[in-house]
């Protein structure tokens, strides 16, 4: 996982995007990964949101893959 964001993006379980992109490796028996970039100007631990969205956008961009 790389990053644009400002500040130490959480990596492994702290890692709200990394979690959901398990989980759907998981429910689906995927097998092979990705690279997930995370680009957005939400500041880390701000508390607006930040990781939810970053999840979501991972999940529908997985879902595309």
């Amino acid at each position: 996982m790389t990053s644009e964001v400002p500040g130490e993006v959480p990596r492994a379980g702290r890692n709200v995007a990394l979690r959901a992109a398990e989980l759907l490796r998981a429910e689906c028996g995927v097998t092979d990964g990705a690279v997930l970039h995370l680009r957005n100007q939400v500041p880390i631990a701000g508390g607006m949101a930040g990781g939810a969205a970053d999840a979501a956008a991972a999940l529908v961009a997985l879902d595309r893959l």
